[in-house]
């Protein structure tokens, strides 16, 4: 079975998904001391998921089982 943390765009979904859970977290407490006097709001500090997928996705590189599969041809 395929470990799916090295599988760059479900790393990236993990991430995302996290991210988002710990946000929700946070604007829930902002919502509940909403009339607290002297309270200050709070949020999390944005990720910029599509710059992690490209970086990730560069890494990528494609494999071939049988080398007449896929012919290699040089730039030129």
């Amino acid at each position: 079975m395929a470990d799916l943390d090295n599988i760059a765009v479900l790393a990236g979904l993990k991430q995302k998904m996290q991210f988002l859970s710990e946000r929700q977290a946070v604007l829930a407490q902002n919502i509940a001391n909403a009339n607290t006097p002297g309270y200050k709001p709070k949020d999390i500090k944005p990720v910029d998921f599509g710059a992690a997928v490209k970086s990730a996705s560069r890494r990528l590189e494609m494999a071939a089982t049988d080398p007449k599969d896929i012919r290699h041809h040089p730039k030129g």
